[in-house]
């Protein structure tokens, strides 16, 4: 577990994703910005900005602060950051318009996110939780059971919703065999 200074950008954008579990967007949507005004360079906070902007719909902007994000990404926590907003934005964007979604190529984009973050970090709970979302969207429900038990494996504040996921999964699977 990782700790920073309350005045730093990374402190705003852990705080921002712990906030995302609870979808309360204003707050999360604060946060990243508080990140991005104390490092108009830090690229998690264009990332968190994307996915704010995914879950309100606004799908033109969440791919610019995701260009946005992409161009400013240096470190690999930043790639592994940038991963992680591609997942939910494409996720997102395929959930609302699954026509424009798969003129975006979202699930190959969201797989190759998924890769490239998982060099880097394959104990981060949020990007098993959004990539099991991605394969549940997609109906790819063995890769979505994957990685939610991943999830509830690594523990934290996502293991509930895992829990939750992996019910409906198991509800879903029990339909087809009848």
């Amino acid at each position: 577990r990782e700790y920073y200074s309350l005045s730093s950008p990374q402190h705003h954008f852990a705080t921002g994703m712990k906030l995302m579990e609870r979808y309360n967007m204003d707050s999360v949507e604060r946060e990243f910005m508080l990140a991005r005004d104390l490092d108009g360079d830090f690229a998690p906070a264009y990332a968190g900005l994307a996915m704010v902007f995914s879950v309100r719909g606004d799908f033109d902007r969440a791919l610019q602060e995701l260009q946005k994000a992409r161009e400013k990404s240096k470190t690999e926590a930043d790639t592994a950051a940038v991963a992680l907003g591609t997942i939910k934005v494409y996720t997102d964007i395929y959930v609302a318009d699954k026509a424009k979604g798969e003129a975006l190529s979202w699930l190959q984009v969201a797989e190759e996110a998924y890769r490239k973050a998982g060099r880097y970090d394959s104990n981060d709970p949020a990007l098993h939780f959004w990539m099991g979302r991605a394969y549940k969207a997609a109906g790819k429900y063995d890769g979505a059971e994957e990685a939610f038990r991943q999830v509830k494996k690594l523990k934290g504040p996502y293991s509930p919703l895992a829990s939750e996921e992996l019910k409906f999964l198991s509800r879903m699977k029990a339909k087809k065999k009848n």
